[in-house]
């Protein structure tokens, strides 16, 4: 692209200007297969490597809930009117905890969800 010449499977293996003449059909179908094995073992190798760096990179910014039962959070309001309505409601109290469900109780009112709508209160 731009100028320069693209790299195929066999450009990866082999440097450039080692292309090999083959006498017979045979000889060049088996080092067409090793050479597919061998690809495909640095295909897989990349995508571990670049898999385990992206656990990373979420590992860094990833947060653990700190929630509780009795603490009192605000809830994000996912349907909000306009811009100028408030972006969180509340607040509200952890009643119960069930993994990252949450139970909130607000004015009689009770609200099974996600902890990822919802933030501490600051005191």
């Amino acid at each position: 692209m731009f100028g320069e010449r693209l790299r195929g499977g066999i450009d990866i293996v082999l440097p450039p200007g080692e292309h090999a003449t083959y006498s017979d059909l045979t000889s060049y179908v088996e080092d067409a297969k090793s050479r597919d094995v061998e690809i495909q073992g640095k295909v897989a190798e990349n995508i571990e490597n670049a898999q385990e760096r992206m656990k990373s990179v979420y590992d860094r910014k990833a947060k653990t809930s700190e929630i509780r039962p009795g603490d009192w959070v605000l809830l994000k309001d996912q349907v909000r009117t306009n811009a100028l309505s408030p972006l969180f409601t509340g607040p509200w109290l952890v009643a119960e905890r069930f993994g990252v469900n949450l139970h909130l109780k607000f004015i009689g009112i009770t609200k099974g969800l996600w902890n990822s709508r919802m933030k501490e209160r600051a005191l």
